[in-house]
Parts: structure tokens; C-alpha cells; sequence
């Protein structure tokens, strides 16, 4: 007997809202599989897997950005060489089933239980595929069509922290432990508008104003993430170089190249300096890093990062390979293992305390670390871009010294020595204002 793909889906909807039933609507633990192993990579990093390593990435987007032709383009392209496992998107999956067609008309009530019955589906839907991931003992990769923060862009704040609170949920719990990196595709209505169509998805239903709307709050939604891309239609040549960026992303998020992604960083003439530009959100979130005795050969660290009292936490060791070459092995463990770590810290160094502060300029994603516990405080600028440096546009209010990309003494790792000191030829500069 032949299976449409529709019942496949419904009768996974029903398993999953079986076991969320079976759980008697306690909450799901939004905390990925503790021994699910990350992969970070700057410059000329390899990526180096265990048997069990699972990259969680989200693509999302604000209507008709192209996510469905993206995800089949990662699947097909990535399948030769990495497992891939898709999560569906499951509001489509509940407006499918007739659960809703818009929010038009329901209260605030009807709101927030719909969106925490979505998000859970969500969460049941990303924690079935990981465990299935993690079961094939190879190199996986897991994409979501959306991520569970995409709810907070359909509802009002107060009734988005309501639900979090009611729930148990954090940001950080939500955005940061669950998925390894975001992808953000901008809606053809912002740049693209001839081509904004609401006829190749049953579940869509925004006009352009409200298009943009939603993808502006999409957007806001995955600030504060340490690995956000937005990739939007004006510097993009066509639909296909649109998609094409995505798979580079992607392809530079799993390790796959190192060569694709332009990461720069850049050192500001004023410390904590925050961007005064009108309608930039700023996340702020709060880094502690500890590096760990160990072999010359290697640098091992634990880190701490979250916002307002929530925070989760990771180990990373970098390995040096060959002459310009290095791997890194990055996990996440948990708040009790962070302590156990630390008590093999290394006494030469000090614990490197950083403010750092996310926000969105002109679909240019920023994080802007400031050291803390560095005498008078250094800020520094942080961007990743496929475009050229030079057309990326650095917002108003942020006044920069130079480029210190390449200047090694800049790194966490250097800053961490208990003598370290600003250069001087910056230290008139950055202090003396």
C-alpha cells in the first residue's frame, strides 16, 4: 500500500504529541543531548568529528524568503558527504491539520496556549531527529525549518515572557542550547517585493506590510545568538545567488570551508561603546572564559555565557595540526562539570570577563565584546560577511581604530595572561580621550 508523505507527517504530529500527553504536560527540557559534540571554526580551522557529532542548524526566515528551496539545496549538496536529517516546520504541519489559519481574531489567552503547543511540537519534533542523528555514529547534521525563538515574532513581548515564564523557559535555554548556529533568509518582501507571492504556501498569509513586519521580528527574535547570519536580497544578484550564499554558510558553520566567510574584527577608539543608531535592538550577554592546564600542543577552555541570571555552558579545545592549520572540539556540558573544570585552571591566566553586546544594523548581524577585567576596558567589534569588508557598514556611534583581524594579541587567549597590557600605540588612544 502506498504512503503519501502527508500521512507520514500526521502520524509523526500524533507520535509526538503522544509523548508530549505521556509526559503529562510537564515541560520538555529544552536542553539538547549533553554530549552532543560543536564545532567552531575561525581562519584556517579543520573540523575534526567524533562518531557521535550532531550539528543543529536553524533556517528561518520571514515569508517567501526561499527556505524551502534552500533546505532541498542543503540537502541535496551536503548528503554526499554529511548525514542530513530535515526537522519540518510545525506550524505548517498544525495548519495542515486544520489547527489554525492565522492569529487574526484570537485572544491573548488563545495566543500563548497555541504557541506553546507549537513550540513543544517543535522541540519533540528537533529532539526526535538529534537522537536519530546521534544514533548513526557519524557526522550528522540536523536542519530545522524554523527554531522554536521564531514564536516570540507573532505575539506581543509581554505575552512572549508570559509564556516563558508560565513554562520555565529561557532565552538562553530556548536560543543558545539548542541549535549551533541560525541561518536568517529575508522575506522577498523587503527588497525583493515583485516577487512576494502567498500562493506556494498554504500556512502563509502576510500581506507586504505585514511580511516585512514579521521578518524584522524574526530577525530580533535570534539576537544575542553567537552564530547569526542574515542574508538579504539587495546584495544578492539573483534568487539562486541568495541560495547559494546559504550553502556556503552552512557550509562554513560545519567546517566543510574555512575560506567562504570574511570574519573580521576591529578595535574601537572608546571602550563599551554601544551603537546610537534608532530601532537596534541590543542583546546583551555576559561571557566568562577559563583556560585550563594542558599540553603545550593544545588550548583547552571552559566558558560560561547567558543573560539575565541563565546560562549554559561548554568546553573547547584547539589542537594545532600543521603550520597554520588547527582543530577545535567544542561541547556542551553542564553547570557542575564547569565547576569540576575549573578547578584545573590555569593559575598564569585569569578568568576573561566580556560584555557583549548583539544587534542587527542594516541586515549586518555585530557583536561587540567588551573586556571587563582589562585595566581601563577594550571594546571590540566582531562581524562575519560573504560580502567584501569594505561595503559592510559599520553603524553610527561606533568609532574604529584599526583592524586587529590578524594582531594575535588581541585574541581571548592573549588577553588572558595575568600580565597582559594594550599595546602602546592603541593605549594613548583608547584612554587618554
Amino acid at each position: 500500500m502506498e504512503v503519501s508523505i502527508d500521512t507520514i507527517l500526521l502520524t509523526l504530529i500524533i507520535g509526538c504529541l503522544v509523548m508530549i500527553i505521556a509526559k503529562n504536560k510537564s515541560v520538555p527540557s529544552p536542553e539538547s543531548p549533553k554530549k552532543a559534540k560543536l564545532s567552531q571554526r575561525q581562519g584556517k580551522i579543520k573540523s575534526q568529528y567524533n562518531s557521535h557529532d550532531v550539528f543543529r542548524i536553524v533556517i528561518t526566515g520571514g515569508p517567501c524568503a526561499g527556505k524551502t528551496t534552500g533546505i532541498n539545496k542543503l540537502a541535496s549538496e551536503l548528503s554526499n558527504s554529511i548525514k542530513v536529517l530535515v526537522v519540518p516546520e510545525a506550524s505548517t504541519l498544525l495548519v495542515k491539520g486544520g489547527a489554525i489559519n492565522n492569529f487574526v481574531g484570537l485572544d491573548n489567552n488563545a495566543q500563548v496556549e497555541f504557541q506553546a503547543s507549537l513550540m513543544q511540537l517543535q522541540m519533540a519534533l528537533e529532539d526526535a531527529f538529534t537522537e536519530i542523528a546521534s544514533s548513526f555514529n557519524e557526522k550528522s547534521l540536523v536542519i530545522c525549518d524554523r527554531g522554536v525563538m521564531d514564536g516570540s515574532a507573532y505575539i506581543s513581548s509581554d505575552l512572549w515572557q508570559a509564556l516563558l515564564d508560565e513554562r520555565g523557559w529561557t532565552a538562553v535555554h530556548l536560543r543558545d542550547r539548542r541549535y549551533e548556529a541560525v541561518v536568517h533568509l529575508v522575506s522577498a518582501a523587503n527588497g525583493a517585493e515583485k516577487y512576494y507571492s502567498l500562493c506556494n504556501n498554504v500556512a502563509r498569509y502576510e500581506g507586504i506590510k505585514e511580511a516585512q513586519i514579521v521578518d524584522s521580528n524574526l530577525q530580533k527574535a535570534w539576537v544575542g545568538h553567537s552564530h547569526l547570519t542574515i542574508i538579504d536580497n539587495e546584495s544578492t544578484k539573483s534568487f539562486e545567488h541568495k541560495i547559494n550564499n546559504l550553502l556556503n554558510h552552512v557550509l562554513w558553520y560545519i567546517g566543510a570551508s574555512a575560506s567562504l566567510v570574511n570574519t573580521r574584527k576591529y578595535l574601537l577608539k572608546h571602550p563599551q561603546s554601544i551603537p546610537n543608531v534608532d530601532e537596534v535592538q541590543v542583546v546583551k550577554i555576559y561571557i566568562e572564559d577559563i583556560f585550563l592546564k594542558g599540553k603545550s600542543s593544545e588550548i583547552s577552555k571552559i566558558q560560561r555565557r547567558g543573560q539575565s541570571g541563565s546560562f549554559f555552558y561548554t568546553h573547547s579545545t584547539k589542537k594545532k595540526l600543521d603550520d597554520d592549520e588547527y582543530s577545535v572540539n567544542k561541547c556542551q556540558i553542564t553547570a557542575r562539570e564547569y565547576i569540576v573544570l575549573g578547578n584545573n585552571k590555569d593559575v598564569s591566566r585569569k578568568t576573561v570577563k566580556r560584555l557583549r553586546q548583539c544587534f542587527i544594523y542594516k541586515n549586518q548581524y555585530f557583536m561587540l565584546n567588551t573586556y571587563l577585567n582589562v585595566k581601563g576596558g577594550i571594546s571590540i567589534l566582531r562581524v562575519e560577511n560573504l560580502k567584501d569588508m569594505e561595503s559592510v557598514e559599520i553603524p553610527l556611534g561606533l568609532s574604529i581604530l584599526r583592524d586587529v583581524t590578524e594582531d594575535p594579541g588581541y585574541s581571548t587567549y592573549i588577553i588572558s595572561k595575568i600580565n597582559w597590557y594594550v599595546s602602546s600605540k592603541d593605549k594613548d588612544i583608547i584612554f587618554d580621550q
